[in-house]
């Protein structure tokens, strides 16, 4: 017997596919052979005399014999031999069709119900009417090819799905977790002084994928992590908060208003503390503060233009001593990154909590209850939650935003007003009143230089 074609039906014509038996989830079907010779049943002998039906067809047995098969795999293509006469299939069966298995007649009578017949008229049917059950067999399949023949048309008419491919560039950081480096390119390996810095990143696992978030570069772009430690700020990582405060918060202006949650998408770093009279006179040469008993405490009376160009002359200064890289740049921070740093995630009157009696704030703060009307060198009272000293109070620090309502609603790396009249400054000072000194409280000033308004740098990567 040719074990691909039975009785001149192959397994394509039959449409028993691995496509046919997914989709229809149709039992295994059992093809009797007939006689190549005289078309009679041979082989009724018992037991099985392989040498009379010299190997031409399948014996028809009584009810105790069997009949050997295999079984052939759809998912792998292969045929593989089956032994044994338990009447049962693979365990997966589902995934065989069989070709030659050895089956008991209580499992060939399944495959072939005859309405009307008990179990021993069955019985009987398989001994007496092998050529109806095969008749049978061959409509039930010859029906079973026709619907996947018409099913085929169908699903190759359908428009094949698209895949849109795109390569990101990327570099895979090993350090310690908390680590912050400094993410830096060249497109020439030979410009050894071209780096240039694309982000800050805190190392979030031991092993991390970094993946260039500017757009595709026309040519060429090789990546380094260097580790990047600044002693004298802290690291600010990208996040969200909600900037401004609720209506019902204690001392609540209406300028703290409408409430914008907000999301900054790249890290940068703060200065711990404001600039002092020290580091303004070695970048600029000048002194101009009012209260100047110390040099350590911290520049005043200075307006926002010279607390721009402050950050400008310590840029190219720094660059020029390869302490930053060549597109890093100091800048005045933005209201909302300076809001976010002095909150550091919390969202209580201060960082510390909300003190409705301003019974802790002199812990953290030189206000108008403790500062004898003058400013105090930096760094003299307990930091925030991420090391950032006198947020509250001490003096008002310059932002780089010009003064005007908040959009309300939600709001991705905000500038601030396009165009306006002040630039906005915030933290309280010396002056103020335990109310002003919260991280929601904000001001403006119309006179320029005044001795209660200083400034703090942050450095960030500037255009790639």
């Amino acid at each position: 017997m040719d074990t691909r074609a039975w009785n001149g039906v192959t397994k394509s014509q039959t449409g028993l596919s691995s496509i046919g038996i997914r989709q229809n989830s149709a039992r295994l079907a059992l093809l009797l052979a007939r006689c190549k010779t005289d078309n009679k049943r041979c082989c009724r002998q018992t037991p099985l005399d392989t040498t009379n039906c010299q190997g031409k067809t399948f014996p028809i047995l009584p009810a105790s014999r069997s009949i050997k098969m295999k079984l052939y795999h759809f998912q792998t293509g292969k045929f593989r031999s089956s032994a044994g006469g338990d009447g049962r299939s693979d365990d997966n069966n589902q995934h065989y069709f069989h070709e030659t298995e050895t089956l008991t007649e209580n499992w060939l009578m399944s495959l072939v119900p005859r309405s009307g017949l008990d179990r021993t008229d069955r019985g009987r049917s398989v001994l007496e009417s092998p050529k109806t059950r095969l008749s049978n067999l061959v409509r039930l399949l010859s029906l079973l090819c026709l619907a996947v023949w018409a099913a085929v048309p169908l699903a190759s008419a359908q428009t094949p799905a698209g895949l849109d491919v795109q390569l990101y560039s990327g570099l895979t950081v090993t350090g310690a977790v908390g680590t912050v480096y400094s993410i830096e390119y060249v497109t020439d390996l030979s410009q050894t002084n071209a780096w240039r810095c694309l982000d800050f990143l805190r190392l979030p696992a031991t092993n991390y994928l970094w993946v260039d978030p500017s757009p595709p570069a026309t040519g060429r772009r090789f990546y380094r992590a260097v580790a990047d430690v600044r002693s004298n700020m802290a690291f600010i990582p990208p996040g969200s908060f909600r900037m401004g405060s609720p209506t019902n918060e204690l001392g609540r202006l209406d300028d703290e208003g409408p409430q914008t949650v907000v999301t900054l998408t790249k890290g940068f770093y703060m200065a711990k503390y404001k600039v002092t009279q020290t580091d303004y006179g070695l970048v600029t040469g000048k002194f101009p503060s009012v209260f100047n008993s110390d040099p350590s405490q911290p520049v005043e009376t200075v307006s926002w233009a010279d607390a721009t160009n402050y950050c400008a002359k310590l840029t190219q200064r720094e660059r020029a001593a390869r302490v930053i890289r060549t597109n890093s740049v100091y800048r005045l921070p933005t209201e909302a990154e300076w809001e976010y740093a002095c909150r550091a995630w919390t969202s209580t009157r201060f960082s510390y909590g909300d003190d409705p009696g301003y019974a802790t704030l002199a812990n953290y703060a030189w206000f108008l209850d403790n500062s004898s009307h003058m400013t105090h060198p930096v760094g003299q009272k307990l930091p925030n939650p991420w090391g950032l000293y006198d947020m509250h109070g001490g003096l008002w620090e310059w932002c780089q935003d010009w003064y005007g309502p908040y959009p309300g609603g939600n709001a991705i790396d905000p500038q601030g007003p396009a165009t306006g009249s002040y630039r906005v400054f915030r933290g309280g000072s010396w002056g103020c009143t335990g109310g002003e000194c919260r991280s929601a409280s904000r001001d403006f000033n119309p006179e320029g230089e005044t001795g209660y308004v200083g400034f703090r740098v942050v450095l960030a990567p500037g255009q790639p």
